[in-house]
């Protein structure tokens, strides 16, 4: 299972720079305030649902089936099994923006306004989404990464509408910017 980035880890944070500009943020989670605590505590909600999946099905299961036709060619397992993978935060306010992955393949983020704004459910298809990524669903136009939460049981947070894309939140932040 993947660890959360919190202070105990020792993780750190990091900021990654992507095209047009933008920068993301894969912090430690922090846990001050009640806000603070209060997100954490749902994005462990959410990590259990999808802890919960991973025990439930076995390889031949869509959603395994399903990761190891991406470009890494792995099923889900593999990746939600690999300890060295960890979960970060964005404090990313930007509505839109459930998360990232860094380009280590190491490290997702979700954005505050994902964890804020949705429940336990959407968050835990948004970690199976950045999982894909990490399996090499690529980014831009394509939807490969939001099939995943479709084919892992998601049905009901999958959006055929949301593409894999920093590129597109560049343009969503430039309309915003207008």
């Amino acid at each position: 299972m993947p660890k959360i980035n919190i202070v105990a880890t020792g993780h750190g944070s990091k900021t990654e720079n992507y095209a047009g500009g933008i920068s993301i943020q894969y912090n430690t989670f922090p846990e001050i305030t009640k806000a603070d605590k209060d997100r954490l505590a749902k994005l462990k909600k959410s990590v259990e649902i999808v802890e919960k999946l991973d025990r439930k099905i076995d390889l031949n299961n869509p959603c395994n089936k399903y990761f190891g036709t991406l470009p890494r060619n792995n099923p889900f397992r593999h990746y939600w099994r690999d300890q060295t993978i960890f979960i970060d935060f964005s404090p990313s306010l930007t509505n839109g923006f459930y998360g990232a992955t860094h380009s280590t393949l190491k490290d997702m983020c979700l954005s505050a306004w994902c964890i804020d704004k949705n429940n336990i459910w959407m968050i835990a298809a948004t970690i199976v989404h950045e999982f894909a990524h990490i399996a090499g669903a690529p980014g831009g136009a394509s939807h490969a990464a939001e099939k995943a939460a479709d084919m892992c049981g998601f049905k009901p947070q999958y959006n055929p509408l949301i593409l894999g894309s920093l590129e597109n939140l560049g343009k969503y932040l430039e309309k915003l910017a207008a």
